[in-house]
């Protein structure tokens, strides 16, 4: 690849990576001024509550939605270079209506069981599937805007549901009190809202309409590979719910749902700034990462990479330091004194997400290069070491051993994604597809 051709590469990733900081920026502010609302509004039982059914829905989703997007992602660089973009948006949004809407009645079916015998109202349930089925749509064309690089429109879309969610749920609050049902309605309001204003925008969505000079044949196998590569990917999404969120039902189990919202503000406050640089750095890189491999051209692949492994690592340590000497500041500006008791789990779940996220540089290798088995079997390993740490430590120290065992596990994760990683590497100058 010669100097020129590098030079536009590079300075194509600035100009899509300011607009992926900007986007990133404002979803982390209105992340944190959101957390400081709903910890000032919300009692830390009802915070726990909705932690622990939104938890579900998200299971939910990356069980039968997840790996679908996953796919479209990565299948999406060859279906733009066959012009089969509307083929590939077609077959994935049949998949994800079929097994969205086999969901959704499932939860449906489940919650008025559960109205029927505790008396509650079937509304909360109405919210929750609505909101599931918002996000699900959503999180298709931004994962198509975000495999075509059309970054200016991810940021607008990502900010406005990340400030409306928030200012939707507190103003529900207001209204008809601090129940879990107002913040629920609130983020599907928020979501549902921002989706239908979105598609109206005067902007093409990817895929939508017939590609010109269609080229089908070098892809007339692309549903059969789709579901190839999807299918492994239903269990890794149950594995990598156990590894985020098993935590929260561990500790409400436990110790009950005061102490999981104390706990979910503390990590969903800490884990922003270390999600926000990954989003930034791979929603710049990725795209370009997935065109490298599916091109096979692995100088290029090499080097974007070795750029992405080498920042990754750098924004972690200053995130680690930064958050260390500014903790203090972090618990009192940014939550409700109520929720300032969890300033103890800070340092432990700071170095966690340092690990986990540089585990998404590992693990975004095998997604490009279609080893979809080999994270299934990396991330269960991870699941199964988070529960066999989690549980003990958590019975033993209570919230604090919950937080201990997030860099135990996170960093036994990247230590085994980077040798398999390196096997890889080894066997062969690309590595062959499972």
């Amino acid at each position: 690849m010669s100097s020129l051709q590098f030079s536009n590469i590079r300075r194509n990733i600035i100009k899509e990576g300011s607009w992926v900081f900007i986007g990133q920026i404002l979803t982390a502010l209105a992340a944190l001024v959101g957390i400081r609302l709903i910890t000032e509004f919300v009692p830390p039982k009802v915070y726990g509550s909705v932690t622990l059914l939104i938890g579900i829905t998200t299971l939910g989703r990356n069980l039968f939605c997840t790996p679908l997007l996953q796919a479209c992602y990565r299948f999406y660089p060859d279906a733009e270079r066959y012009k089969s973009i509307s083929e590939l948006r077609k077959i994935i949004t049949d998949y994800l209506r079929k097994s969205s809407c086999a969901l959704a009645s499932l939860m449906l079916l489940i919650g008025a069981i559960s109205c029927f015998i505790t008396g509650r109202s079937f509304m909360g349930v109405l919210a929750l599937v609505v909101y599931f089925i918002a996000t699900v749509a959503q999180t298709l064309e931004i994962n198509l805007l975000s495999a075509a690089r059309r970054q200016k429109f991810i940021a607008l879309w990502e900010s406005l549901n990340a400030w409306c969610q928030p200012l939707f749920a507190i103003t529900l609050v207001i209204i008809f009190g601090a129940t879990t049902q107002s913040v629920i309605w609130g983020y599907c309001v928020a979501t549902a809202s921002i989706y239908f204003i979105i598609r109206i925008l005067p902007f093409t969505l990817e895929g939508k309409g017939k590609d010109k000079h269609q080229t089908t044949t070098p892809l007339n196998n692309l549903q059969k590979n789709i579901l190839h590569y999807s299918l492994p990917l239903a269990p890794l999404a149950l594995v990598g719910w156990v590894t985020s969120l098993s935590d929260r039902y561990i500790i409400g189990n436990i110790l009950g749902l005061e102490q999981v919202g104390i706990y979910t503000a503390a990590y969903g406050l800490i884990s922003r700034p270390f999600l926000m640089s990954s989003g930034i750095i791979s929603k710049t890189l990725r795209p370009i990462y997935n065109k490298a491999v599916s091109n096979h051209n692995t100088a290029l692949e090499k080097k974007i990479f070795y750029i992405w492994i080498i920042t990754a690592s750098a924004v972690a340590a200053v995130g680690i330091l930064l958050i260390l000497f500014l903790r203090k500041w972090i618990i009192l500006l940014l939550l409700a004194e109520q929720y300032r008791s969890s300033i103890a789990l800070i340092p432990w779940l700071a170095a966690g997400f340092a690990f986990q996220s540089l585990t998404f540089v590992f693990e975004n290798y095998l997604y490009a290069h279609k080893h979809t088995k080999t994270i299934l079997l990396c991330q269960s390993l991870c699941a199964v070491l988070s529960l066999a740490i989690t549980i003990p430590l958590v019975i033993h120290a209570g919230m604090k051993g919950a937080a201990i065992s997030c860099p135990i596990y996170f960093g036994l994760s990247l230590f085994f994604l980077f040798c398999v990683k390196s096997y890889f590497s080894k066997k062969t100058n690309l590595p062959v597809n499972n």
